[in-house]
């Protein structure tokens, strides 16, 4: 700041703004997300169909998790969105102490203890069950 760095219009540009398809895709994904208050898990799918109405790419998606990951009783957030090549990207954030990063080794994945990340083959639905599964299971030896 010292040098005359625009130390605001930096964040803006690369955390603050985003552009408007970005916007209507993340509020669309938040739309159709599923929240099991009881469980504290919250979980958005975005498919490449959504991706092409948007005119998105799945590298414009990374904010989507944060966006999320701010639900009040949402202790764990997962994120999932597909490649062009059908594969599909699960990201996972936590807000309490189970570690998502042992989820996320189940799937070949990994990260750290509140953020991690998986790649997936199959059916979207097939992937959120066996998270709720592997974070029953935390739960259950704690």
């Amino acid at each position: 700041m010292e040098k005359g760095v625009d130390c605001t219009g930096i964040i803006e540009k690369s955390v603050s703004d985003q552009d408007y398809q970005e916007l209507r895709i993340a509020a669309q994904c938040i739309l159709d997300s599923v929240f099991y208050p009881e469980e504290g898990f919250l979980y958005a799918v975005c498919p490449t169909a959504m991706q092409e109405r948007f005119g998105v790419t799945s590298h414009q998606l990374g904010h989507v998790v944060v966006e999320l990951d701010q639900t009040a009783g949402a202790d764990v957030t997962l994120f999932l969105y597909q490649f062009e090549d059908g594969s599909w990207k699960g990201s996972l954030r936590a807000k309490c102490d189970l570690n998502v990063a042992k989820i996320a080794s189940r799937f070949g994945g990994g990260g750290h203890v509140r953020a991690a990340g998986f790649s997936y083959q199959g059916k979207p639905e097939k992937a959120v069950e066996k998270v709720r599964e592997a974070l029953k299971a935390q739960r259950s030896v704690q």
